[in-house]
C-alpha cells in the first residue's frame, strides 16, 4: 500500500546529484586553467578540506562566506608548503603572489556549473515518483551552482519546489531550515514528510531537528558509528537504502516496468 506522505524532500549533492564526480571535475578544470598541478592527490585533498568547511558551516563554526573564502585559500597553503617535497608543484614567488583563494572560488563556481552529473537511477526513480508525491529538492550548496546544475540536468522537471540554505538564510540540520520549507509547502505535520539524503549529520540529523521521517541513502554501505559498547552514535534514520530505486519498494509504490528502471 502507498504511504501516504504529502511531500518527499530529496537532498540534491551525493543523493541525486554526483557531487563527487562533479566537484573533481571542476577542481582540476580551475587548476588546469590556473597553472598549477593537478595531481589526484591534490583533488583528494580539497575533496577533504572542503568538506571539513562544510561540516563547520552545518554546526555553525563557521558562515558560508568564510567557508567560499577559506576553501581555495587553505588548498594554495597546501600546495605552497608541500611544493619543496614535489618540484613538479613549485611555482615562482610571484606567481604564489598573484594567487587568491577568493578569486579562485569564484571560478571553481563557473566550472562547477557546468557538472550536472547524476547519481545512478536518479534520472528514471525522480521521474516515477513524480507522478506519485510532490517532490521538493534540498539543499546546502551555493544558490547559482546548483539552479545552473539542476536546470542543466535530466531531472530539471521533477521538484515542485527548490530550496537552497544560501537563500533560505539557515542551512540543514538547522531546524529552521525545515520549518521555513514546511511554512513554504503549506506543511503543519512533519509527520508527512519524509527527507531522503545521504549524510547523516545534515539530511538525517535535520529531519531528526525538525520530527520529519528519515531515509538514509547509504550508496557506499556504511556502517552507523558505534561507541565501544555497540551503541549507535548520532542520528538514527527510520529507513536506510543502498540503491535509489529501492524508494519504490519503500513507499509502497509498484514497481515500474524493467524500461524504466534500470536492473
Amino acid at each position: 500500500m502507498k504511504k501516504a506522505y504529502r511531500c518527499l524532500l530529496l537532498d540534491a549533492d551525493d543523493t541525486l546529484f554526483d557531487f563527487r564526480r562533479s566537484e573533481r571535475q571542476a577542481v582540476h578544470c580551475l587548476l588546469k586553467e590556473a597553472g598549477l598541478p593537478t595531481t589526484p592527490e591534490i583533488l583528494d585533498k580539497y575533496a577533504v578540506i572542503n568538506l571539513e568547511l562544510w561540516k563547520q558551516l552545518e554546526t555553525g563554526g563557521i558562515n558560508r562566506q568564510q567557508l567560499l573564502d577559506q576553501r581555495f585559500t587553505r588548498l594554495l597553503a597546501y600546495l605552497k608548503s608541500e611544493a619543496r617535497w614535489h618540484p613538479e608543484w613549485q611555482l615562482e614567488e610571484q606567481l604564489w603572489d598573484r594567487l587568491d583563494g577568493s578569486q579562485l572560488n569564484k571560478r571553481y563556481l563557473d566550472f562547477l556549473c557546468e557538472c550536472s552529473y547524476l547519481m545512478p537511477e536518479a534520472d528514471e526513480v525522480c521521474h516515477y515518483l513524480k507522478n506519485e508525491y510532490p517532490l521538493v529538492l534540498i539543499t546546502n550548496g551555493v544558490q547559482r551552482s546548483q539552479q545552473s546544475r539542476l536546470a542543466a540536468s535530466a531531472i530539471a522537471d521533477c521538484f515542485s519546489a527548490v530550496y537552497v540554505s544560501e537563500t533560505v538564510g539557515c542551512n540543514k540540520p538547522d531546524p529552521r531550515f525545515f520549518g521555513f520549507v514546511m511554512q513554504d509547502i503549506r506543511v503543519t505535520d512533519p509527520s508527512e514528510l519524509l527527507v531522503i539524503g545521504d549524510s547523516l549529520s545534515s539530511d538525517i540529523q535535520g529531519g531528526l531537528n525538525a520530527g520529519i521521517p528519515t531515509c538514509w541513502y547509504n550508496p557506499y554501505k556504511m556502517n552507523l558509528p558505534r561507541d565501544a559498547e555497540g551503541n549507535i552514535q548520532g542520528p538514527q534514520p527510520d529507513y536506510i537504502i543502498h540503491h535509489l530505486k529501492d524508494l519504490i519498494p519503500l513507499l509502497g509504490l509498484p514497481q515500474p516496468s524493467p524500461a524504466r528502471l534500470p536492473q
